[in-house]
């Protein structure tokens, strides 16, 4: 099944340069998976009745044109074949002239909220999502772990506020990146990137202390954040 929604590109999406911000794209991106769920019976309303939720492990996005405020975009997406605990799940973006402006690729497992362990997704689920076998965006070697820079130029400290966390109690997946834009030098953070990679490691949550470390790696800005005590990698966005 490959499930396809219009997003209006309006002011809360976009750059001063009236471009889509990173943000913006995922979030697209993101609603656009969570109607797929919606349809297949585990989506978000679902939750009180199956007790599982899907978490995000990685994302790998190619943006070949930026599109600006005013457009409309669509975005389409699919599930691909289960790898070990692993599902992988593909997305292209069109522009209003049916041209292909983005393509993008994403990692989760199936988490049970009860003990909140990883699950592996059934027969029956992987026939209600109507996985597609052979269409594919994104290589999945794209979307494997990002290795740590050993040398950092800067460090920025910040607490988590009350609006960063989601409906599971912790900084939702899109919020890392507001904190990677907290850590960009000011004259990177004005770069429109054309290549994102993020991975997820573990959860943050309300009151806590992240320190996120500034690397920069061949043609890569990277971010690493981590916990206050530095024990603990929480995440590392890569931008190109």
């Amino acid at each position: 099944m490959i499930v396809k929604h219009d997003f209006y590109i309006g002011m809360r999406d976009i750059d001063e340069n009236n471009f889509i911000t990173d943000k913006g794209l995922l979030a697209a991106l993101e609603d656009t998976g969570g109607i797929h769920s919606e349809i297949a019976g585990f989506g978000i309303s679902n939750l009180p009745k199956t007790k599982r939720f899907w978490m995000i492990l990685s994302w790998h996005v190619e943006i070949l044109r930026r599109p600006k405020f005013n457009e409309t975009i669509t975005v389409s997406t699919w599930s691909k074949p289960c790898r070990r605990l692993y599902v992988y799940r593909d997305f292209e973006v069109y522009d209003s002239n049916k041209n292909l402006i983005a393509t993008a690729g994403s990692k989760w497992v199936f988490i049970n909220t009860e003990n909140n362990s990883i699950v592996k997704a059934t027969d029956e689920m992987f026939k209600s999502y109507e996985i597609e076998p052979t269409k594919s965006s994104t290589n999945p070697s794209l979307l494997e772990k990002l290795k740590e820079p050993q040398k950092y130029s800067n460090v920025v400290n910040y607490t988590i506020n009350k609006q960063m966390i989601d409906i599971n109690g912790h900084v939702h997946n899109l919020d890392y990146l507001d904190l990677a834009y907290m850590t960009l030098p000011e004259e990177i953070y004005k770069v429109e990137f054309n290549k994102i990679d993020v991975m997820y490691k573990k959860e943050i949550k309300l009151g806590e202390m992240v320190k996120c470390f500034y690397s920069y790696e061949g043609k890569s800005h990277i971010v690493t954040i981590k916990s206050e005590d530095e024990k603990i990698l929480h995440s590392i966005i890569k931008f190109e």
